[in-house]
């Protein structure tokens, strides 16, 4: 194996900690609300204080990319994933483990967007495709497998600790990782570690500084907005909650202005408002804001749905779930290297119209066959395939025209994106889903009605803004 091949294992193993651990948490929740003795509102911050810290400072994380080189931020991203995941596994009650948590996703934050810089200096465009197709491949099936990991690492009880061992994973992992990072390129700012990629320059129109009051608007703006959707806005919370809304949209208003400001001056902002001026980038932006919130949203309703009316255990619900995550990996190498090179963003209109239908059908298929776990699968086997023939190329056909100097923090952007999106997504239509609850199953179906609307828009932009080849 070559050291390119290395390096992408290590970013690619990366990535995994924390697409796993995004998720994983939410399906053992019930068992650590028991034994912690945790209340609704102490739940509901654990499963979602992971997420919130992530979003806000994702930007930031691709910005330190830049700057320091994506190796040594990549390894103290790392670092602060494995302590963070101990003191996860260690927590004596909620408030220590929502703490953790919270730590946890601020160290995600800084470690995932060096994995997307990392392939980009890997290879050049030529071949960048194959390699963005495996890792989103790799990237979605840790997605949707990380429930069923947590349900039946619980189940199975690993070494006496319970739900403990789902965080305590993390730490083997993540030593791997620390063990891989001489092969990562990147160490030194001007310099790539390995041939055939590309440097990242020293000096250039994207470089400069940290930006501390972008990033302290910016951040700030994200969690004001997500925080009552993550954590409910209960009749009782209404004031609470407006007052956040407002905060965050004042926070990204002010945020957008000093961005402006601090460029027209010649100070480097956290987001160049250059970045913007790529159609493609642009795209990349709408497309994948709207594919991750339908989908984390109908992954939500779905799980609602068979555990909180069907019945299902967590592992029956996980299991339910595979057919997706075995279409994901089918498509994923396919579709980058020789369908994208060949027939460019036209993939991605054939990727969302295997969503269009294969989420109606898996809906209908459970319908007809009542409890048993194979009524989704085919409709979700298509639907898995359909994401990846989405998701990856809208990677490679967003990043195309963005410098080295800037890879950093565009894979910031993107990734704030995604679960930015996938936040809103799950809490507009979870609220959907709940407001529905006492009508008849057609009723109920109304957030799916709206995945698949938001998932046609996405589909049409693709048409629109995304360049035809790669």
């Amino acid at each position: 194996m070559d050291r390119r091949a290395l390096a992408l294992c290590v970013v690619v193993t990366a990535a995994t900690m924390d697409l796993v651990d995004g998720t994983v948490a939410n399906i053992v929740l019930p068992v650590v609300q028991r034994d912690l003795a945790a209340g609704d509102g102490a739940a509901a911050a654990i499963a979602s204080a992971y997420t919130l810290a992530l979003g806000s400072l994702l930007t930031l994380g691709g910005r330190l990319g830049d700057l320091f080189g994506p190796r040594r931020v990549l390894g103290l991203g790392t670092a602060g994933f494995v302590a963070a995941s101990a003191l996860c596994a260690a927590a004596p009650g909620p408030g220590p483990l929502i703490a953790a948590r919270l730590a946890q996703g601020a160290a995600g934050a800084v470690l995932v967007p060096q994995t997307l810089t990392v392939v980009q200096l890997l290879y050049p465009t030529r071949e960048r495709g194959r390699a963005l197709s495996v890792f989103a491949g790799v990237a979605g099936a840790a997605t949707v497998a990380g429930p069923v990991l947590g349900a039946l690492v619980t189940r199975v009880d690993v070494l006496g600790l319970g739900w403990r061992a789902v965080f305590a994973l993390n730490i083997p992992v993540g030593a791997l990782v620390l063990a891989g990072l001489r092969w990562v390129p990147g160490g030194v700012r001007g310099e790539c570690a390995v041939p055939g990629g590309s440097a990242v320059p020293g000096d250039g129109p994207f470089s400069g500084g940290v930006d501390g009051m972008g990033s302290a608007l910016l951040g700030s703006g994200i969690a004001l907005l997500s925080a009552p959707l993550l954590w409910g806005s209960a009749a009782d919370r209404l004031l609470w909650t407006a007052v956040s809304l407002a905060g965050g949209a004042a926070a990204l208003t002010g945020f957008a202005v000093h961005q402006g400001r601090r460029a027209r001056r010649g100070r480097a902002p956290l987001v160049d408002p250059r970045l913007l001026r790529f159609r493609s980038f642009r795209g990349a932006l709408q497309v994948t804001a709207l594919v991750h919130a339908a989908v984390f949203a109908l992954f939500l309703t779905l799980a609602l749905y068979l555990q909180g009316e069907r019945g299902w255990t967590p592992v029956q619900a996980a299991f339910a779930v595979l057919p997706w995550a075995v279409g994901i990996p089918l498509t994923s190498v396919p579709a980058s290297s020789r369908l994208v090179p060949r027939f460019g963003r036209r993939v991605l209109a054939v990727g969302t119209a295997a969503m269009l239908l294969g989420v109606p059908a898996s809906a209908w298929g459970l319908h007809l066959a009542g409890d048993a776990w194979y009524g989704p699968a085919p409709g979700l086997f298509v639907a898995g395939c359909g994401i990846r023939c989405v998701v990856a190329p809208v990677l490679g056909l967003g990043l195309r025209e963005v410098p080295a100097s800037a890879a950093g923090t565009a894979s910031g952007v993107l990734n704030t994106v995604q679960h930015v999106a996938g936040a809103l997504g799950t809490g507009v239509l979870g609220g959907v889903y709940a407001a529905h609850l006492e009508l008849p199953v057609g009723g109920r179906l109304l957030p799916v009605l709206l995945g698949v609307v938001v998932l046609l828009v996405g589909a049409l932009l693709s048409v629109r803004l995304l360049p035809r080849r790669p």
